[in-house]
Formats: structure tokens, sequence, C-alpha cells
């Protein structure tokens, strides 16, 4: 027990860092960037995240439950079919969702400024400066998806033992 209580215990302390390690970075060089380009970001952060948190993370969650049933049905299938329909579905998710995101981060770099114009028109905002943080925010939203729907392949088509010898 103590083995499986400091592996999550070093998940838990990971995945703060991850999602944490923007602001400790951020408080450190608060001097340096200065409160506007703080402020800037903070603003687009919670924007996207909201993204994140309604958009991404269910898509996510649902293509981990697909791509486990499919692959519960591949094992237990003795068809004799070389081709695992989980590599199949999550190639073309994976395709799909490459054409789509970079449309969104052409879009994003094209068009931030026109939605912040509208977003922000009587602000004392730098228009200018949150556009282009949210412009390279699309990137990041974009390279998110990506390594969720990824990770939601590797997490539901690999046995518990690899998991754990590969955290």
């Amino acid at each position: 027990t103590y083995k499986l209580l400091k592996e999550l215990f070093t998940l838990c302390l990971v995945k703060f860092l991850l999602s944490e390690g923007s602001n400790f970075m951020l408080r450190h060089y608060e001097n340096e960037i200065g409160l506007t380009q703080l402020g800037v970001f903070s603003y687009v952060s919670n924007l996207a995240g909201v993204v994140a948190r309604i958009l991404l993370q269910p898509i996510e969650e649902a293509f981990y439950a697909i791509f486990a049933k499919l692959k519960k049905v591949a094992d237990s299938s003795t068809t004799g079919s070389h081709e695992d329909p989980s590599v199949v579905v999550f190639y073309a998710i994976f395709q799909t969702l490459t054409i789509f995101g970079m449309v969104l981060v052409l879009f994003g770099f094209t068009y931030s400024q026109t939605l912040f114009q509208l977003l922000l028109h009587h602000s004392a905002w730098d228009i200018n400066r949150v556009a282009q943080v949210c412009s390279y925010y699309c990137v990041y939203l974009f390279t998110m998806t990506m390594n969720g729907i990824s990770e939601a392949y590797i997490v539901a088509s690999s046995n518990s033992e690899v998991l754990r010898k590969n955290q």
C-alpha cells in the first residue's frame, strides 16, 4: 500500500505542477513581467480555461470511453482480424482533430484581435497584446487537445501493469 500511496502522491504532485506551474512562474518573474502583462495573461488564461473545461475535457472523457470499449471488443473478438478497431478510430479522430485544430489556430491568429475588439471595446486593456497572447494560447489549446486524445488512447488501451511501469 505504501508503494501505491507513493505513486498516487507523485501523480498528484506532477498534475499540480503542470496545472499551476504557470502561476508559480508568473509570480516569480512578476517584477520583470509587469502587472499589465500579468493581467493580460490571466485574462486570456481564464478565458481559454473555460473552453478547455467545457469543451475539451468532455471530448477527452468520451474518447477514453470509446477507446476502452473498442479495445475490450477487440480483445474479446476471435475473428482473426489483424486491425485493432481502436487504432483505426484513434487515427481517424487524431487526423480529424489535427485538421480542425489547425483551422482554429489559423483563425485564432487571424481573428483574435477582432474578437477582443468586440469584447473589450470600452476597456483600458491593450487589445493588441490580449489578442497576441490569445493567438499563442490557441496553439497551446491545440497541443493540449492532441495530448489529451493521445493520453486517453494510451490509458484506455494499455493494461495496468504497463501504465504503472511507465509512469
